[in-house]
């Protein structure tokens, strides 16, 4: 009784979910956070880095498994994209290859003065607009209009 009730349910959710307006359904599909947006292509960037390395070597992913100590299913999702590479694997990776999988960046002194300065102002404005959507929230309750 419970898998039919169950069924049913999945039925008519997806019969809701069917009905929705699109524009909705977009909105929905649309609102990935950037950071995950950002984790994905750089997960990417670095699976293709990989893939790089390994056909400049003329390795398969057996060989890059077998050299690792890793399963071949591990190199896979690797060249996936699906996985969440820790700073020992990207430095184990790079030993073998004898090459870099991330370039990091160094900042010039200006540069990085510049990055603080703008973060800083950044900032400002944000609790600035903070302080002012709190501040017209008040006057409006004690019946201030501005």
């Amino acid at each position: 009784m419970q898998k039919l009730n169950l069924l049913r349910f999945a039925v008519e959710f997806a019969f809701k979910l069917k009905t929705m307006s699109s524009k909705l359904l977009k909105k929905i599909a649309t609102a990935v956070p950037q950071e995950i947006d950002l984790f994905t292509d750089k997960s990417m960037d670095i699976a293709l880095r990989i893939n790089d390395l390994m056909v400049a070597k003329n390795l398969s992913q057996k060989d890059l498994a077998a050299a690792l100590g890793k399963s071949p299913s591990q190199i896979n999702n690797w060249l996936a994209g699906n996985h969440n590479f820790t700073l020992k694997t990207i430095t184990q990776l790079e030993v073998f290859f004898g090459a870099s999988i991330i370039e990091s960046v160094q900042m010039t002194e200006n540069e990085e003065i510049t990055f603080w300065k703008n973060l800083f102002e950044e900032l400002q404005q944000k609790i600035a607009q903070q302080y002012d959507k709190r501040k017209s929230k008040t006057s409006h309750r004690n019946g201030n209009n501005l």
